[in-house]
């Protein structure tokens, strides 16, 4: 039971996730070209409480040269420091019209019109668990017992348990939460984000 609560509020940390997944990018792009220029990491606040820490992050290494960044304060955001940044991990979600995330935006970033960027990634947070599926699982379970039995001697004789990870994921409501972009070209890409 401890293993499956633990599975199920792994999604309370999104942005080790997001960290995760942008050191995955990193070392292949990395691997594959060991001589690009060196990254710089923008991220914030809510990226920070939800999982990204020092452990997270890549090491300098003869194929990586990488800086985080997670200045906080808005005045300190300025353009020079903006530009320099080749990642951003945030909570704004910058293609939303929304005025509510428009406002967020504007308090937590530089009016900055030169960067263009490219949503990479989208790491999703805990938001409660499906009722639903719990009683359509245990209909499952009641129906076809046997089923249940072969799929743990399987993962017993394996050690993969696909059938069991499937499920506790549907029994997981999420919400997008952190945003992982790249800064792009704004000449080779017209559809660029623009901060």
């Amino acid at each position: 039971m401890s293993l499956v609560f633990g599975y199920i509020f792994s999604y309370n940390y999104s942005g080790g996730e997001a960290i995760s997944n942008l050191n995955i990018i990193l070392n292949k792009e990395y691997s594959d070209n060991p001589l690009r220029e060196p990254v710089t990491v923008h991220v914030d606040v809510p990226a920070c409480m939800t999982g990204v820490t020092l452990f997270t992050q890549l090491k300098d290494s003869k194929e990586i040269s990488i800086f985080y960044d997670k200045t906080e304060d808005k005045d300190k955001l300025t353009t020079d420091l903006w530009d320099s940044f080749s990642y951003v991990i945030t909570d704004l979600d910058i293609d939303s019209p929304s005025d509510a995330e428009s406002a967020l935006r504007a308090s937590k970033l530089p009016e900055i019109e030169t960067s263009s960027w490219m949503k990479i990634d989208i790491t999703s947070l805990y938001d409660g668990i499906s009722k639903n599926n719990i009683i359509a699982w245990g209909k499952e379970v009641i129906d076809s017992p046997a089923e249940l039995v072969s799929q743990l001697e399987i993962a017993a004789k394996t050690l993969k348990f696909n059938y069991f990870k499937h499920r506790l994921e549907r029994l997981v409501k999420t919400v997008p939460y952190l945003y992982t972009y790249q800064r792009t070209n704004t000449d080779d890409q017209d559809s660029g984000l623009n901060f």
